[in-house]
């Protein structure tokens, strides 16, 4: 049988390509793939090797932005309670801390794009329809969850100025 070199089928990365790609750990691989609910495949020819689609390592590489400092703030500079925030976005009060876990996925810069603060080929933020359904998962008022997230991106932003 002649030596060949394994290749990895059209579209697909190991796990140990994927994490050379993204520079982390095994460990912290498996913890990426299990937080972001990635499917995983089995190799055809090797069923203990484990692949990842390409899209799916590219969507956990990209930075994300955690609504709980976006949601302190916003508090902060409103002094309100947890009732009155959640009083403010419409949701019941039971649904706060799961929010305020909630993680959103940036976009890379794409001409035309629909994203948070307008359409800007540079921008990394968040697009719209991710907001949307977090606040829709979490029962808050979407546009009242767009409202905070722009304020308090905004307050930032004047800030670092």
């Amino acid at each position: 049988m002649a030596d060949t070199v394994r290749q990895t089928p059209e579209g697909y990365l190991t796990m140990a390509e994927a994490r050379a790609r993204l520079g982390v750990s095994k460990m912290t691989m498996a913890k990426m793939v299990k937080a972001a609910g990635v499917k995983t495949y089995d190799d055809p020819r090797d069923a203990r090797i484990k692949l990842l689609m390409i899209e799916d390592v590219e969507q956990m590489g990209r930075p994300t932005i955690a609504l709980r400092p976006i949601l302190e703030r916003w508090q902060e500079n409103y002094a309100q309670t947890d009732e009155q925030l959640a009083s403010y976005l419409h949701m019941p009060l039971e649904n706060l801390p799961a929010l305020r876990a909630e993680r959103l996925k940036t976009i890379p810069g794409k001409g035309g794009s629909r994203v948070i603060g307008g359409d800007y080929p540079d921008t990394n933020d968040p697009s719209a329809a991710d907001l949307e359904a977090i606040a829709v998962r979490h029962d808050a008022d979407p546009e009242r969850l767009f409202e905070v997230f722009m304020g308090q991106k905004t307050a930032a932003g004047k800030a670092a100025a």
